[in-house]
């Protein structure tokens, strides 16, 4: 728990529940001078001066150690129904998913997109039938819960036969059973397979407001291709809060990372997304932290780090403000 702060952690429940921030009501730390800062409150609304348990949350152990928390528990909701749909692109994806939300019975639980490369790939590792799917369409992944699984399946099955033609649905999949649920999620979570097919391959995780995947998505591949011939693009995520894992693979050209971050990380900032979503900086993304974090953001960590732990105790060398 205390590393899922440290790194503001989110998931497929992300858009819904926000992330780990947005879970945690109270916090406890031990400083590099050995003081433990405790806040450990259990409300909500607390505006008793500035909220220091955001300082430790996201900076990956290297102004505190997290030793306590308090966070938000939302209760389980196991009645639930799963579908898989052939979608033209993102915006689709959007609109049902913001359709089924809107349905009075059930519980928007889940929205994943896998555009068409990912799709196939993946299909074709767990030997799923994509038949059903028009040629050239992307996959997304939606759960919903209900008071009981046949009436999650019925409003699920009712609620996209109603959006069929307006969202342009290009095929579909409602699970009929908990098996044929999992082979579905399957297909979004069992993701690793990308280093089997390719010698080369760097992974990514970032964030871009909705409204503007499919148009980034768009030019990042045009981006790659003037970088080398024969890139190969995997794109998949949490695309109702814009979170994309994407993948960059070749097997005839020796990927430059620096080149294929420059290609990746271009405009992020300027359209509101970020370079890092989920998973911290650490070591991986120094380079992109350096590069396309604000100036001002990163001089006013080091100013904090340097505060706090002008020893640099605290997780030295691992992250580019400590």
């Amino acid at each position: 728990m205390g590393g899922m702060a440290a790194t503001n952690a989110g998931g497929i429940l992300a858009f819904r529940n926000g992330v780990m921030r947005h879970q945690i009501l109270g916090l406890e730390a031990v400083l590099p001078d050995g003081r433990v800062m405790s806040d450990l409150t259990q409300v909500v609304k607390v505006s008793a001066g500035p909220d220091l348990k955001h300082l430790f949350i996201g900076a990956e152990g290297a102004l505190g150690f997290i030793t306590r928390l308090v966070v938000k528990l939302d209760s389980l909701r196991p009645a639930r129904a799963s579908a898989i749909v052939g979608v033209k692109d993102a915006r689709s994806a959007l609109d049902i998913a913001s359709r089924l939300s809107g349905r009075p019975g059930i519980v928007l639980e889940a929205a994943e997109m896998m555009w068409p490369l990912f799709t196939i790939a993946t299909a074709d590792e767990q030997k799923f039938d994509l038949s059903w799917l028009s040629a050239g369409a992307a996959s997304f992944i939606v759960e919903v819960s209900a008071s009981s699984e046949d009436e999650a399946r019925q409003q699920l099955e009712a609620g996209l036969a109603e959006l069929w033609d307006e969202a342009d649905v290009r095929g579909c999949i409602v699970a009929q059973s908990a098996e044929q649920g999992r082979r579905i999620w399957a297909l979004r979570e069992e993701s690793f397979f990308v280093p089997k097919l390719h010698r080369h391959v760097l992974e990514f995780d970032i964030s871009i407001p909705p409204a503007s995947l499919d148009r980034y998505v768009a030019q990042l591949g045009d981006r790659l291709l003037a970088l080398a011939p024969g890139i190969s693009l995997y794109v998949y995520g949490h695309i109702a809060d814009g979170n994309l894992h994407i993948a960059v693979a070749s097997n005839s050209t020796m990927l430059d990372e620096r080149q294929v971050e420059g290609a990746l990380y271009r405009g992020i900032a300027e359209i509101g997304g970020s370079f890092s979503a989920e998973h911290g900086v650490g070591f991986k993304k120094r380079h992109g932290y350096e590069t396309f974090a604000d100036e001002v953001k990163r001089s006013l960590a080091l100013q904090i780090k340097r505060e706090l732990d002008p020893g640099n105790l605290f997780n030295p060398g691992k992250v580019p403000f400590a």
